[in-house]
């Protein structure tokens, strides 16, 4: 359905410096933001859009692209946002491509990436996963993530010489850590780590910096076998081997995803931060 003539959700605005709060590091930049119709990605736009950036949203949920427009519209009610929705399948390559190329179109170039879309897939211990969702994992959460990288680099690679661009690549502490029941979601973000640091070393001559950012503890879950039901007592116990004694917020995870898209974190590339409260570090309270 990418490049759908029949759907729209988009909204140009000459201005959407307009849309800035006390933050200027974006302003014009134009932001590719996959899996923009989940939550990550959804407050992603309207993070970025509100620090002025103008917004190419991919996801394959429809329905999701026209919630985050939604979102768009009511965070930023005097319309001052530049943002289009497309309809992409990542893991296919000559959707992405068509995608890529409908992007450059509208706006011309592409300056930050935010490679986030993602599959958690089921939660089930090793000796009961299901070898096709694991498959399907693999295919969405590192296929896809590189179909999208490849495709955005070779755009950001033809950019002016003294232009600098970034990708930031969604990781998680799951690949750190192994998290049980979780063996394809936490192998699939163990690749990219590695896909992270040879985009990284590949990408570094066009000026192409390359980094992820590994959340968790963002919220509880509440359908693993290691994990009680009710997501309060879940959300206890896990606060309970947090260092910090709390879980995370989305905005806290976007402002570690601004700083490894902006010029403060210049001299980095092929870096992982952990956003996590401590967990993953070793330290115990």
């Amino acid at each position: 359905m990418s490049g759908s003539s029949d759907w729209v959700a988009e909204a140009k605005c000459d201005s959407p410096e307009t849309a800035v709060e006390h933050d200027l590091r974006f302003v014009g930049k134009v932001i590719v933001i996959t899996g923009a119709g989940g939550q990550f990605g959804r407050e992603g736009c309207v993070y970025f859009a509100k620090r002025g950036a103008r917004i190419a949203a991919l996801d394959k949920n429809q329905e999701g692209l026209q919630g985050t427009f939604e979102a768009l519209n009511q965070s930023l009610d005097d319309g001052s946002f530049d943002f289009k929705a497309f309809i992409c399948d990542i893991t296919s390559a000559g959707d992405t491509r068509t995608v890529t190329d409908a992007i450059v179109e509208r706006f011309c170039r592409i300056d930050l990436l935010w490679n986030n879309a993602g599959y958690q897939g089921k939660i089930a211990t090793l000796l009961e996963y299901d070898p096709e969702d694991f498959r399907m994992v693999m295919d969405i959460n590192v296929t896809g993530a590189f179909i999208v990288l490849q495709a955005v680099a070779k755009v950001m690679s033809k950019r002016d010489p003294d232009a600098t661009c970034c990708v930031v690549n969604t990781a998680s502490v799951a690949g750190m850590r192994g998290t049980p029941a979780m063996a394809a979601y936490a192998s699939s973000k163990a690749a990219i780590f590695s896909l992270t640091s040879v985009a990284a070393k590949d990408l570094a001559p066009f000026k192409i910096r390359v980094n992820a950012v590994s959340p968790a503890l963002i919220g509880p879950e509440c359908n693993s076998p290691y994990f009680a039901n009710d997501p309060e007592t879940v959300a206890q116990n896990k606060i309970n081997s947090v260092p910090m004694k709390r879980l995370g917020s989305v905005e806290e995870v976007l402002k570690v995803v601004a700083f490894l898209m902006s010029d403060e974190s210049s001299y980095m590339t092929g870096s992982n931060l952990v956003v996590d409260g401590g967990m993953a570090s070793g330290v115990r309270a």
